[in-house]
């Protein structure tokens, strides 16, 4: 039985039920205990039972007096020593009232729906320290039947649950609620509207608006808004970055046709925030008003100023979606126009769509799975047509799965195994490695498409670390010193 000697658990509702089951379990695997109750009562008796442990304090507490839980402050008064340690679990029990309101229960099924929302918002904003949130509800209130929940969480021999999810490659819980989401609120919305491209493109910019209303903000990230004759965008910066040499150039998605940076915090916060490297998200122009080859001439005169000051080797160029697309159109123009086999230092690419002329196979086979993207059902109805004539899909800088990679830097590519881009995504990694690059994809399961966007999701958590980890290796200093070597020996030549 794995033992915790001299950790310290904090418990509420240790009077009676599945608490005092708790604080008897964990008291015999040697923790610390502070219990807390409204009922006087049965916290003595749950401390009677606990005699022979010496370190346990109790003390009273109602979670429906405003004044009582001010005055203790709750999980706000750990929440520094749990920052600090490097394996601190926040675990939410809740049984089967909090689902359902029985006759007199009503206050009590709705405080527990208030529990299961703070657990979800207290996850949210725990996402990038390393404490762990869990919330269990078995459905039942025996106490068994918690420790069989529990058990992965306190015998790490058996494996966590985050573990064991990601063994079996079973989607998170939050993964499995918003696919439904999506495809009752955008996909349905952008179904209904195919039948002009002038509705589309209303019902595309809809869907991004609705989603922008749910990114918190981000007290560690400063915005630096830039406009420019030529560059539109914003700076995200970790306040603890006063000068970089590095710089991250991220262009959104939005199918060609919709989206601007704001809207993309939910994944530019937690890059610049993991990295510590400057991010600039460009706000390039939209087709149908603006067609190709606006959003790639924007991107290049915004790679042009971070050049100003950056070297080659210390700008990686990201994307996610149309996004990735044009962050791969954007090596591949630069490594054309200037000659430079590695204009930058890396490229990350989330789900991108490569190949407008549609040749995956994934495009029909994963139609049934997909959550977002729609096929279209009116000739002339798509995103392509929006961005670029028919003639030009099989251009490189149109559709990047055709273009030449030789010697080309390092790539990071996610994908989702459900979506309809998916092909897109492999097809472009295996063109990589075949002409001698480093291509590297993560393929999600059950997840919809754009998936490290959504950063609720503990999937999209674990993405961003990959990409930090990814940035991290490629903006070394020993790398960057290398890159701009052979960025000047190149250009000799």
């Amino acid at each position: 039985m794995k033992t915790f000697n001299g950790a310290v658990v904090a418990l509420t509702g240790a009077g009676s039920g599945i608490g005092r089951a708790l604080a008897v379990e964990f008291a015999s695997r040697g923790c610390d205990l502070a219990l807390r109750d409204v009922d006087d009562a049965g916290l003595g008796t749950t401390r009677e039972m606990l005699s022979a442990h010496r370190r346990v304090r109790t003390a009273h507490v109602d979670v429906a007096d405003l004044e009582d839980m001010t005055r203790w402050r709750g999980t706000k008064l750990f929440m520094p020593m749990f920052a600090r340690e490097p394996e601190a679990n926040i675990v939410t029990i809740s049984s089967l009232f909090g689902l359902i309101a029985p006759p007199l229960q009503i206050g009590y099924a709705a405080s527990k729906f208030a529990v299961r929302g703070f657990a979800e918002s207290l996850r949210h904003e725990l996402g990038s320290t390393s404490v762990r949130m869990t919330t269990v509800h078995p459905g039942g209130v025996s106490p068994a039947r918690y420790f069989a929940v529990l058990r992965p969480l306190l015998d790490p021999e058996k494996g966590n649950l985050r573990a064991r999810r990601a063994r079996h490659n079973v989607p998170s819980l939050q993964a499995r609620l918003l696919r439904p989401i999506l495809r009752a609120v955008i996909r349905r919305d952008l179904k209904a509207n195919s039948h002009s491209l002038d509705a589309y493109v209303a019902a595309v910019r809809r869907g991004f608006e609705l989603g922008a209303k749910a990114i918190p903000t981000a007290r560690d990230i400063k915005i630096v808004p830039i406009e420019t004759d030529d560059v539109r965008g914003e700076w995200l910066i970790r306040r603890d970055v006063e000068v970089s040499d590095r710089a991250i150039l991220y262009i959104h998605g939005g199918g060609m046709i919709a989206c601007r940076p704001p809207q993309y915090r939910s994944l530019t916060f937690p890059l610049a925030r993991r990295t510590g490297v400057p991010v600039f998200s460009l706000n390039y122009r939209l087709a149908p008003e603006h067609p190709y080859p606006a959003a790639l001439d924007d991107a290049l005169a915004a790679y042009a100023a971070l050049r100003r000051r950056i070297p080659a080797a210390g700008i990686v160029l990201a994307g996610d979606s149309a996004g990735g697309n044009l962050a791969l159109a954007t090596l591949l123009a630069l490594r054309e126009r200037e000659g430079i086999a590695a204009p930058v230092a890396g490229v990350i690419a989330i789900s991108p769509w490569t190949d407008l002329l549609g040749t995956g196979a994934s495009i029909v086979a994963n139609e049934h799975t997909e959550d977002l993207i729609v096929r279209p059902t009116t000739p002339g109805v798509t995103n392509a047509n929006a961005y670029a004539p028919e003639a030009l899909w099989g251009d490189p800088l149109v559709s990047p799965l055709y273009g030449d990679y030789t010697g080309a830097p390092p790539l990071l590519a996610f994908a989702s195994r459900s979506e309809m881009l998916l092909d897109d995504s492999r097809a472009l990694v295996a063109r990589y490695r075949a002409q001698g690059g480093i291509a590297t994809l993560v393929q999600g399961e059950e997840l919809p498409h754009d998936w490290p966007v959504f950063a609720m999701l503990p999937e999209a958590r674990a993405a961003h670390r990959t990409m930090a980890d990814f940035v991290a290796r490629i903006l070394s200093p020993a790398a960057v010193e290398m890159g701009t070597s052979q960025r000047i020996t190149t250009t000799a030549r």
